[in-house]
């Protein structure tokens, strides 16, 4: 068609190849998953990151949990195997420690205690339990509260007067057994956005410096605030189902402080943009 419209035709042999492409894309990406699902006493069923690892922090049982990897990797896995899918937000969510947060990562025995990673466990909750409303929804009873904890710890430990969050290392953690890992305070936190060799806050023309007093770094960061965001309100639409409405405000409360410090202090009118900020 010269006029440049392609016609229903080709309009409708556009749309089964997207859907064709995406369907591939799914099928792929969940091939992935079901390979690396293994089995541990610790842990149950989980899809690791990869099966084995070169570091030291996986032994003696040649596997860890990332944190975020493993509730992404449980979105995907829902397209394959629902258990599979469950059983990863249940192993990761229960790997939240005493301090009160899902730790970096988790082997069994210790893992990155320092630190958490971007928030989206519910995020991933609400994604699964969408799957299948009324059939899933004890995982919400299930895990609502340690990801209402972890969510009060972002708040707690990393948020700054202007209602952003700034990445930490909580270096009083390192004295703990449960601790396996050693970094410097700048790259640790760096690790803690979930984006670990990224030249962001090191040799990019600008140096982060670490707060000691705070347990984080001079800069609020962007993804962190907008993922903390859209977890608190996915936990808050969870509470509002299970009845929990004093917990489903606070949610909503928080969630919308995010948003509102988002929207005046990191939005760049001139670049068009979100840009991180210093504190």
């Amino acid at each position: 068609h010269r006029s440049g419209h392609i016609g229903c035709e080709g309009e409708a042999r556009v749309s089964f190849c997207k859907v064709w492409c995406a369907q591939r894309d799914v099928r792929r990406d969940a091939d992935c998953v079901s390979w690396n699902t293994v089995y541990t006493p610790y842990e149950g069923i989980f899809t690791p990151v990869f099966r084995g690892s070169p570091w030291d922090v996986s032994k003696p049982h040649n596997y860890v949990l990332f944190e975020w990897d493993t509730y992404l990797s449980s979105m995907i896995a829902a397209h394959t195997d629902l258990w599979v899918a469950k059983s990863n937000i249940i192993r990761m969510t229960k790997s939240l420690i005493y301090a009160g947060y899902v730790a970096g990562f988790w082997n069994g025995l210790c893992g990155e205690v320092d630190k958490s990673k971007p928030p989206v466990g519910a995020f991933a909750l609400e994604y699964l339990i969408s799957l299948a409303p009324d059939e899933n929804l004890w995982l919400a009873e299930l895990l609502f509260d340690q990801l209402l904890m972890w969510n009060r710890w972002w708040e707690r430990s990393r948020m700054m007067s202007d209602g952003a969050l700034a990445p930490g290392s909580t270096r009083q953690m390192y004295s703990t057994p449960l601790n396996c890992i050693h970094q410097d305070p700048e790259g640790a936190s760096r690790c803690e956005t979930g984006l670990d060799n990224s030249p962001l806050y090191m040799r990019a023309g600008y140096d982060a410096t670490f707060v000691a007093e705070r347990n984080v770094i001079d800069s609020v960061d962007v993804g962190m605030s907008a993922l903390c965001a859209r977890d608190a309100l996915a936990l808050g639409k969870l509470a509002r189902r299970l009845g929990r409405l004093d917990a489903a405000e606070e949610l909503e409360q928080r969630s919308a402080r995010l948003v509102r410090t988002l929207n005046t202090e990191l939005w760049n009118e001139d670049e068009g943009i979100y840009l991180n900020k210093m504190w």
